[in-house]
């Protein structure tokens, strides 16, 4: 896969102060675990990606995948979704990691109400999604970008 944007998170802060250097199968590593970007070769058993996709997801350099700080990345598909639409490369791979720990905020399912979620829909105001301590639903707070 060809990388648009990656993010640096705190499982790359750790590896680079050697923390976590009994999990990595093999030195040196390419560093960045969540990325973005274009779909530029597949494997003849892969059917849910298609050269020229955009994807998001976790190159899993803990599991022996390669890091996402560089021009292209080798991801396993498991870990790699489609972009949404409505988010750029940048936003995207911001979501990997961030993402998952968001969804365990609670210990049971959340029900996400149904929100547009694109710039112009959002007029220029940023949302945050609040959970209640022991609820199973979240609720969208809007505040200005201003």
């Amino acid at each position: 896969m060809e990388t648009y944007a990656a993010s640096v998170t705190p499982i790359d802060y750790k590896i680079r102060l050697g923390y976590l250097k009994d999990a990595i199968k093999s030195l040196p590593i390419t560093l960045g675990t969540d990325f973005a970007g274009v779909v530029s070769e597949v494997s003849s058993d892969v059917k849910d990606f298609k050269i020229g996709d955009e994807v998001y997801g976790n190159a899993l350099i803990l599991g022996g995948g390669s890091g996402s700080l560089a021009e292209m990345t080798a991801a396993n598909i498991a870990n790699t979704a489609l972009k949404p639409k409505t988010l750029d490369f940048v936003e995207s791979a911001a979501l990997p990691l961030a993402g998952a720990l968001a969804g365990r905020g609670s210990n049971s399912k959340l029900t996400l109400p149904s929100l547009p979620l694109d710039r112009k829909a959002l007029n220029g105001r940023r949302v945050r999604w609040e959970i209640k301590p022991g609820s199973k639903s979240v609720r969208p707070s809007f505040n200005s970008l201003t």
